[in-house]
């Protein structure tokens, strides 16, 4: 399977706006490695994570190291943590 990835620092305001707009599923935040859940944590869009899942997006999207995979998964590595949005397909 090939994967699309696409560059924050790429992306237009008005695509970054589109990105924001999207349904979040769930987001990760945890140690670079495994993303099982053994070295973070997942928080659902239940609504009782609203604020840290806006959080997030928003750090994502202003982040020009963060890349959209597959127009769903909006990520980024850094040295020591992997953060991850997941948005409903």
């Amino acid at each position: 399977m090939t994967h699309t990835q696409e560059n924050v620092a790429d992306m237009t305001p008005a695509r970054r706006n589109e990105v924001a707009a999207k349904t979040v599923e769930r987001y990760y935040n945890g140690r670079r490695g495994c993303m099982c859940g053994c070295l973070g944590t997942y928080y659902d869009n239940d609504g009782s994570n609203d604020r840290k899942i806006k959080t997030a997006v928003n750090r994502l999207l202003n982040d020009p190291d963060a890349a959209l995979q597959d127009g769903y998964i909006l990520y980024m590595d850094t040295d020591t943590r992997t953060s991850a949005v997941y948005f409903t397909v």
